[in-house]
């Protein structure tokens, strides 16, 4: 989850905003593949999952 400072920059600064949520839409693309291509054992498949949710809401709040 974001954290209240992060929030609090990103209503001072748009610009910090973007570049926020840039970096989690680039991360949640990255970890998809991953899943995808991964041969993983299924409890770091889920804990990936679980980022990857919490990421998608984190970009919902900003």
């Amino acid at each position: 989850m974001i954290d209240s400072y992060t929030l609090q920059q990103c209503k001072v600064n748009k610009h910090i905003c973007k570049l926020k949520a840039l970096s989690l839409e680039h991360a949640v693309q990255q970890v998809k593949l991953m899943i995808a291509e991964s041969a993983m054992d299924s409890e770091l498949l889920v804990s990936l999952r679980r980022k990857v949710a919490e990421s998608i809401l984190d970009l919902e709040v900003l």
